[in-house]
């Protein structure tokens, strides 16, 4: 039965289903509804809403088993002969606190509000 959530809109239901493993986060992510109104607010590329603080998505990942992003055109070679193609920002927590003490007692998130991630040179 289709329960109605106050904090994700009107336009969005969330159900539930026995049985089997499941992924939520990945569940909640697939989940998304855009409607006519938000379409042409992101065809204009309006801004659709604030956030303070920024709200980021943290990328978590098995060993070398992390997203890549590449063009159709582009070949598996040169995908893979990108600079830095294997650090992500889990990866990059890990090489900073092999060389900083600071960080170390910090969970994922509290981390991510006293670093900041450059995503041109994945540090």
């Amino acid at each position: 039965m289709p329960l109605s959530d106050p904090l994700t809109g009107p336009d969005r239901a969330t159900i539930k289903i026995s049985g089997g493993m499941q992924n939520e986060i990945k569940a909640h992510l697939d989940g998304w509804f855009i409607g006519p109104t938000e379409a042409c607010w992101k065809i204009f590329e309006f801004n659709m809403h604030g956030e303070s603080p920024a709200v980021q998505c943290l990328s978590i990942h098995l060993p070398n088993e992390h997203y890549v992003n590449f063009y159709a055109h582009q070949t598996i070679n040169k995908v893979l002969a990108r600079q830095n193609v294997e650090k992500t920002q889990l990866t990059a927590r890990f090489d900073y606190n092999s060389t900083h003490n600071d960080g170390l007692g910090l969970t994922y998130w509290q981390f991510s509000q006293y670093y900041t991630w450059n995503a041109k040179v994945k540090s």
